[in-house]
């Protein structure tokens, strides 16, 4: 008789568990990830957060001689989150006056 009482239980427990997760909506789970915008660049350090500002969309004039945008990870204080592998695709679009995916230039 005990063992049925725990049988039971446990058999309660782990149905109670299956309803819970059973109305969890998974593309709930998939907006968790992080927000991407774009910020214009406003002078100064190009791998410093501080020198943006979140935009919904760049208005970059056109040319390929100077910084204008970046498209990164929104963190803290609505300012960028600039990984090494944006620093570097920043830097290197400078240096090849190419914009990329995540970097508009201007001149």
């Amino acid at each position: 008789m005990k063992n049925l009482k725990i049988s039971l239980s446990v058999f309660a427990l782990a149905l109670g568990l299956g309803f819970a997760f059973m109305g969890s909506n998974p593309a709930k789970a998939a907006n968790n990830r992080p927000t991407i915008s774009w910020f214009t660049y406003n002078g100064g350090n190009v791998d410093a957060p501080s020198s943006y500002t979140q935009v919904s969309s760049p208005s970059c004039p056109t040319g390929t001689a100077n910084l204008c945008a970046i498209q990164a990870t929104v963190g803290t204080g609505s300012k960028p989150v600039i990984t090494d592998d944006l620093a570097s695709e920043i830097n290197d679009d400078l240096a090849s006056h190419t914009p990329s995916a995540n970097v508009d230039l201007r001149n």
